[in-house]
């Protein structure tokens, strides 16, 4: 029962950029490019544009894509209240999603981090 506390299905709500998704329902993403994304998918919140669709990176079986969800099938989704990213609140274990892309800052090995990029947090 705790864990179910920690998980809301979203029935006309937004979602946020840095909300962890997991598909509730199985459904087809948008038109352009559309995938079926079945049930126990998960995925981050990249992007909520000015008409509240959502742009969504899916972690698939073999793959992983970014796909643009309408707000209308939000209650397709439950949404993972523990692994929410505030973005003034970094701590260790929290997962994050690359908006937009930078290089990375360490001393060796620097990289582009490109947007749609998914991590977790090892250290402050």
């Amino acid at each position: 029962q705790e864990a179910m506390a920690t998980q809301q299905v979203l029935p006309l709500e937004q979602l946020v950029v840095g909300a962890r998704v997991r598909v509730i329902e199985a459904f087809e993403s948008n038109p352009k490019n559309k995938i079926k994304l079945n049930v126990g998918v998960m995925g981050s919140v990249i992007k909520v544009d000015d008409a509240g669709d959502a742009l969504i990176y899916f972690e698939l079986e073999n793959t992983s894509t970014k796909q643009w969800i309408f707000a209308k099938n939000f209650h397709k989704f439950q949404v993972d209240k523990k692994r929410r990213l505030d973005a003034d609140k970094f701590v260790d274990g929290a997962q994050v999603a690359v908006l937009e892309p930078f290089m990375s800052n360490q001393k060796n090995n620097r990289m582009e981090l490109h947007a749609g990029l998914i991590g977790s947090v090892v250290k402050i």
